[in-house]
């Protein structure tokens, strides 16, 4: 698809178009599971002939720097140059998914409208995730009280230790 659309390897073996080499820079921060992330997918775009460059910022710049359109996240149309909808994407079904997330009592309504913003973020492939984090913790027996939620993370608000 690439050679069709006019990508030939270069002399570095890096695809070029026009005299341009396909180079682009990803933005992360010096987290090991994000920058072992980016490495790998680096090195696989390296194999078809993408050069990938990988610049590591601690999180405010890195925020400083998505905030400034030098990087895309989020999408609700309310949020375009003022939040975090730096990828300026603006869609009304999305809007109305989003808004009915933020708004529905009813568990059920929401947990459904969750699917289909995923869904619609996959379709039109506005994000794409690399991987999903497995947390595993681990709490003494004396530990009572304790709650896991959804994302694995432990709630201790009503934790007490008993001997």
């Amino acid at each position: 698809l690439l050679a069709q659309a006019g990508w030939k390897p270069g002399p570095d073996n890096i695809l070029q178009k026009n005299g341009q080499p396909f180079e682009f820079t990803v933005y992360t921060a010096p987290i090991d599971t994000w920058t072992l992330s980016a490495q790998l997918v680096q090195a696989m775009l390296l194999q078809a002939g993408i050069k990938m460059n990988i610049q590591k910022f601690e999180f405010a710049t890195l925020l400083a720097k998505t905030k400034a359109g030098e990087d895309q996240a989020h999408f609700h149309s309310d949020n375009d140059k003022i939040g975090l909808n730096l990828s300026h994407y603006k869609n009304a079904t999305l809007d109305k998914l989003i808004d009915t997330s933020r708004t529905s009592t009813s568990e059920t309504e929401r947990m459904a409208t969750y699917q289909a913003i995923q869904k619609h973020i996959i379709d039109n492939s506005l994000w794409t995730p690399l991987w999903i984090n497995e947390n595993f913790s681990a709490v003494q027996p004396s530990l009572k009280g304790v709650k896991v939620s959804f994302d694995g993370t432990l709630i201790l608000n009503d934790a007490t230790i008993s001997k």
